[in-house]
């Protein structure tokens, strides 16, 4: 976890950094909630908060120059920033989400289909793809634009469908799937500021296989 964590501050990678910790955060409620231990959780939490600690000292150097205390006011601006600088907030994300969001209404059912939005979107952005990227670096307005909005939905309905059936379930989850319930969980907080990536995107799918089990299969020799 640790250098996990220090490899996520080096590359200033900030979203995948609020992204785990609401993932460790997440499976130590659930370990918690499971096994009735406290004493355990505090081990992550502390790598998080002293790391977290370090590189907002500037002590761990980062591949841009910024450090954790940097984007975490650069957050904070975006999160109040007024009306004529929001199109920047989220390092230019916010004019991308924009313009992905004006596209919905004019294919509403059907969206525009997986990979189709080059030349729309480009018109939409005046003209020029933001740092060359054609998605809305969030995969939830993603999927929205791709697959219309009954597609969005029946995705986040089975989402969060899964979810309530195995926290009802989380007496008798396994340790390892609480695991891969936190990998999960972390890549859909992380989802909100990226997109979704061949080299990425499987792992989440996998990890939610993992999640689906909740009960030891029984030794039948």
């Amino acid at each position: 976890i640790a250098f996990q964590l220090f490899c996520l501050l080096v590359n200033n990678t900030f979203g995948a950094y609020l992204g785990s910790m609401f993932g460790v955060i997440a499976v130590c409620i659930m370990y918690a909630v499971r096994t009735n231990n406290i004493k355990k959780i505090l081990v992550p939490i502390i790598i998080y908060i002293s790391l977290s600690t370090v590189s907002m000292l500037g002590i761990i150097p980062s591949s841009s120059g910024q450090n954790l205390k940097v984007n975490l006011s650069t957050f904070s601006h975006d999160v109040i920033s007024d009306a004529e600088d929001a199109d920047g907030a989220g390092t230019g994300r916010m004019r991308l989400w924009k313009a992905c969001l004006k596209m919905i209404p004019e294919s509403p059912i059907l969206g525009y289909g997986p990979e189709q939005l080059n030349e729309k979107y480009a018109g939409e952005l005046g003209g020029v793809l933001a740092g060359g990227t054609d998605r809305p670096e969030n995969e939830y307005i993603q999927y929205m634009v791709f697959m219309g909005i009954p597609g969005f939905v029946m995705y986040m309905g089975a989402l969060i469908s899964m979810m309530i059936c195995q926290l009802k379930k989380i007496k008798k989850m396994e340790l390892i799937t609480i695991a891969s319930a936190g990998c999960a969980l972390a890549y859909a907080a992380g989802a909100c500021f990226g997109n979704s990536m061949y080299y990425t995107t499987p792992y989440f799918y996998m990890f939610l296989g993992m999640t689906a089990r909740t009960i030891k299969l029984k030794n039948t020799k």
